[in-house]
């Protein structure tokens, strides 16, 4: 942080500068720039490119911020996709083991009841296998970014 003052003219500067030679190294020291008309257009165009470039960094870090929070929620909703995933394999295999378990232990004495006239007047529902298994998300490792150079294009 610096203070700008301004001298209404370089001749003003001039003069101090003869009389005090370290004026400007002094008043550096405290923080604050002696600026003419010469220099003082230069001087905003060297702040305005400092700020731009402050905004952009920030930027920047917001992006990345972001980025991260992204990746992390996106890990997360995956990771909670692949166990739900995992659980409808599951309860698949499950059911699959269950409709066999019908088919070849309770229908058959079901049927021995029915070939004996003794029901109760329902049908009973022929069960299936179901044969889906959900499908898997391929994650293919993501490119490596290289981190920008620190040169400037000014």
């Amino acid at each position: 942080e610096f203070t700008v003052m301004f001298v209404p003219g370089d001749q003003f500067i001039d003069a101090a500068l003869s009389r005090r030679p370290d004026l400007l190294e002094t008043a550096a020291h405290q923080q604050i720039i002696l600026a003419s008309p010469s220099t003082l257009i230069g001087l905003l165009r060297a702040v305005h490119v400092g700020w731009h470039e402050q905004r952009l960094a920030d930027d920047a870090r917001e992006l990345m911020e972001l980025g991260r929070q992204l990746h992390e929620r996106a890990a997360t909703a995956l990771g909670n996709a692949a166990k739900l995933g995992k659980a409808l394999g599951t309860a698949v295999e499950r059911y699959n083991a269950f409709v066999g378990s019908v088919d070849s232990r309770l229908m058959p004495t079901l049927r021995k009841f029915e070939e004996a006239g003794i029901k109760s007047g329902k049908e009973i529902p022929k069960m299936e296998d179901v044969n889906l298994q959900p499908r898997h998300v391929h994650v293919e490792e993501p490119p490596r970014l290289e981190a920008p150079s620190r040169e400037s294009t000014t």
